[in-house]
């Protein structure tokens, strides 16, 4: 496992992200990319994920989030910023 100094190298020094296996729904995969954006500004804001649907567990190709992580993730515990 690589320790703190490792991944700071990797993650803030040279920008690597993991990689997205090729057999993700599309639209889950931009979320992800989305959301590893190095600029914070750029990243979704919760409800911005929401609205994607990328995490609708709704027998679509896209993940299938469960019932407690869409609670989760729900207006009710995002920020007003978020909103």
């Amino acid at each position: 496992m690589a320790g703190p100094a490792e991944v700071y190298q990797h993650v803030v020094i040279d920008g690597k992200r993991p990689t997205i296996p090729p057999r993700c729904p599309p639209q889950l995969a931009t979320l992800i990319k989305q959301c590893l954006e190095y600029d914070p500004e750029k990243r979704p804001t919760f409800q911005q994920i929401l609205d994607s649907h990328a995490l609708d567990d709704d027998g679509t190709p896209s993940i299938h989030c469960t019932g407690l992580t869409r609670r989760m993730l729900s207006k009710a515990h995002t920020t007003d910023s978020d909103r």
